[in-house]
């Protein structure tokens, strides 16, 4: 293979919502073809509902994986109090809480603090992570988590804040979640989580979004403390935007954003 351009070890792309980084590598190596090919392989993965910095290992990069897999991650993330879900964010069938509640920004803030350190998080039932060869989406779907335990692993937040709370109707929460719904390709259960938010969503009552940013160790899940702080709260929340801005020392004003055909 012959090429002009000198290929890069490293990239940091931009992954958008709906997307998966599979489909994020094969636009990128249409857009820029000396890659066509070689092995490029993401450095962790998102979320297809999470958007932000992307770190694709290219060629021989790949053999210091774990190097990049290892590397902490900054997140800024929005979570809905009153609803939870069974994947713990939007993309999830949902089950209504106490939609009523309001949680002071002090109140917030005095949570918020108790997450610092060393913790042991679940895995959330819609993982990838692997039980007995099968994924953990899959005992989920199946209806069948009560047959198995489902693990936990050691992570650390650094640092976690409030960055905003507000309040939004029930109307701009509905066509929100649906806008981006509507952007995820493959079989996500998306008619059903649709219907189901139809049902739960009150049009003209007004649900507190809380805006934060957290600083935490590889394989955290922003969508666990979402749940986690629900539980705290005494309402329910869910995810509805999570945005990794940095992921080690690649950050979003380092990163590519390739145009990406949805």
């Amino acid at each position: 293979m012959t090429s002009s351009k000198k290929m890069k070890s490293v990239i940091s792309l931009y992954k958008p919502v709906g997307i998966s980084p599979v489909q994020l590598i094969n636009t990128f190596k249409e857009q820029n073809p000396e890659y066509k090919d070689v092995k490029i392989s993401p450095a962790g993965k998102l979320d297809p509902l999470a958007h932000g910095v992307m770190v694709l290992l290219v060629g021989d990069e790949n053999k210091k994986r774990r190097e990049y897999e290892l590397s902490d991650k900054v997140y800024q993330f929005q979570a809905v109090i009153g609803f939870g879900t069974d994947s713990y964010d939007i993309c999830g069938l949902s089950v209504i809480g106490s939609p009523n509640i309001a949680v002071s920004d002090e109140s917030l803030k005095n949570i918020l603090r108790t997450y610092k350190g060393k913790q042991r998080q679940k895995f959330p039932p819609f993982s990838s992570y692997k039980i007995k060869g099968k994924p953990l989406f899959n005992w989920a779907l199946r209806n069948k988590l009560n047959e198995i335990t489902i693990p936990e692993k050691e992570i650390e937040i650094y640092d976690i804040k409030l960055l905003n709370t507000k309040y939004i109707n029930g109307h701009e929460l509905y066509t929100d979640i649906k806008e981006r719904i509507s952007l995820l390709k493959g079989n996500f259960r998306q008619e059903e989580i649709m219907k189901r938010w139809e049902n739960n969503i009150e049009i003209e009552k007004r649900y507190q979004v809380i805006e934060m940013e957290a600083h935490v160790s590889s394989g955290t899940y922003i969508r666990g403390i979402v749940n986690d702080l629900g539980i705290r709260i005494g309402a329910k929340a869910t995810a509805i935007e999570i945005n990794r801005i940095r992921s080690g020392k690649y950050t979003v004003n380092t990163t590519q954003n390739p145009e990406i055909s949805l």
